[in-house]
């Protein structure tokens, strides 16, 4: 969780370089998809709640060869290239309580292999991330609430986590079993050192044209998966999945000063569909999150959307 330096970007750097290094098939990479992923905690019911993980919005493009339904992928070979925003808030913005969460925003931008071998799909990474008010957040969501007649986030936004930059290392490793031709079992495994250091184990249950063999992304938020690339399946496809965390630190949780620290575990459950044509697709889906923090009383809801164009 050590703030990076010069050390750090130059690590973050090499590992970019190393993830994006030209495999066999280099001269042959294009980009494969693009995906658009959004969540919103009032998702379900705008302006009622803006609260704890109110949200986000992440990009990703995905470029290489070719990611094929099945087959041998090698590492290095097809390249996520990841740029996320998200925004954390006290459950009231304009009457913070002592001991809820700190405002919190922060951006990360981050370069991710994808790559397949012995029936396992796996992805590794490094992101740098910014937080505080130097990643203008806090500004743009009071522009934003002041266009919906919302409440004034300045309160929270006032005592916001401080500017920094923190490298972030994170991988996943899945293992898919069919269990049909269309419905596909996803276990996984996944471990992040950085803004926060936690691993996590999990799995996904994905059926119709989610599961035809698309490159998936995961939703840092709600763990939801959605596709990067699009799958030969087409028309409808669903999605389930819950996953537990064991966390040791975040950044956003800093347990000093009168403010929580995390809980020692997470927990997520999640559903989802997808409706898709040949080179598109569209995600909705809605997650349970449970507490995240020293002091919070419930869980929450969290809701996402995600537009995928595939090339």
């Amino acid at each position: 969780m050590t703030r990076i330096g010069p050390t750090g970007l130059a690590t973050f750097a090499a590992l970019a370089l190393a993830v994006a290094a030209p495999g066999a098939a280099a001269q042959e990479r294009r980009t494969l998809g693009v995906a658009v992923l959004g969540s919103n905690d009032d998702f379900l019911a705008p302006g009622i709640f803006d609260r704890w993980r109110t949200g986000a919005l992440s990009v990703h493009a995905v470029r290489g060869p070719d990611w094929p339904a099945v087959g041998l992928v090698g590492f290095g070979d097809v390249i996520e290239y990841r740029f996320r925003g998200q925004i954390l808030a006290p459950e009231s913005v304009d009457n913070p309580q002592p001991g809820d969460r700190p405002y919190a925003g922060s951006l990360s931008f981050g370069v991710h292999s994808h790559w397949r071998q012995a029936g396992m799909e796996m992805r590794a990474g490094a992101d740098l991330v910014f937080t505080g008010p130097q990643t203008g957040l806090s500004d743009l969501q009071d522009t934003l609430h002041e266009f919906q007649n919302l409440p004034d986030p300045a309160a929270a936004a006032d005592d916001q986590i401080g500017d920094a930059a923190y490298l972030a290392i994170s991988g996943e490793v899945a293992r898919p079993w069919a269990l049909g031709s269309s419905v596909e079992l996803r276990p996984f495994a996944e471990a992040r050192v950085g803004d926060e250091t936690y691993v996590r184990i999990g799995a996904d249950l994905m059926g119709g044209a989610l599961a035809s063999g698309g490159l998936t992304v995961r939703d840092e938020a709600t763990g939801q998966l959605v596709e990067a690339t699009r799958g030969p399946g087409t028309g409808f496809g669903w999605s389930a999945g819950l996953d537990l965390a064991s966390v040791a630190s975040s950044v956003y949780l800093p347990g000093d000063d009168g403010r929580p620290g995390p809980e020692d575990s997470r927990a997520r459950a999640r559903v989802g569909a997808m409706w898709a044509g040949d080179r598109w697709s569209v995600f909705a889906g809605t997650a349970w999150l449970s507490e995240e923090f020293d002091g919070q009383e419930e869980g929450q809801v969290v809701g996402a959307l995600a537009v995928t164009i595939g090339f």
